[in-house]
């Protein structure tokens, strides 16, 4: 799978939510699951992948499906984590593509902000060299700006590029 054609799809789809939904960024209601819904919708979904939305990715109490960095993220109740956006092939865990997590300028929940930072260096992450069971070979945080969306991409359990999820946290009403 052609993950820089996933991206464009994906970045194609944010642009449209600016330019058909921008009223979902700026109005009374905002909210990210709607948010993520269009996004979702305005993808092309004739590519031979799955993308879906909060999909539940279990985490095994033994660690079968784990890394040190999400067995600290699931809650003991829950043992599974939902990523906003997943481009994947369902029901084979080799084939994960990008894995997306989305916050709106408005969210003023500093934790939520690091807690999807972890998560995406988590569902990256390799152990010697080897990628971990959930093997996404991109991460991507994407925050929603009043006027543009900012990126940070991660991969091998680290951000590669853009403005940290820290960052864009304290920027968040200037941008």
């Amino acid at each position: 799978m052609d993950i820089e054609q996933l991206l464009h799809d994906l970045q194609r789809a944010v642009n449209l939510l600016y330019q058909h939904d921008y009223d979902l960024l700026v109005g009374a209601h905002k909210s990210e699951r709607t948010c993520v819904s269009q996004i979702v919708q305005y993808c092309d979904h004739n590519q031979q992948v799955n993308i879906d939305i909060e999909s539940h990715r279990r985490i095994d109490k033994n660690g079968s499906y784990c890394n040190k960095e999400l067995c600290c993220l699931s809650s003991t109740k829950t043992k599974y984590i939902e990523p906003d956006i997943i481009f994947h092939i369902r029901n084979d865990i080799s084939r994960n593509f990008i894995v997306v997590e989305v916050k709106g300028w408005w969210n003023s929940t500093k934790n939520s902000w690091e807690h999807d930072d972890k998560k995406l260096c988590g569902l990256t992450s390799t152990q010697n060299g080897t990628q971990q069971p959930f093997c996404y070979e991109l991460g991507v945080f994407l925050m929603l700006g009043k006027k543009q969306p900012y990126y940070a991409f991660y991969q091998k359990g680290t951000q590669i590029d853009g403005k940290s999820p820290e960052k864009l946290f304290s920027e968040r009403t200037k941008l």
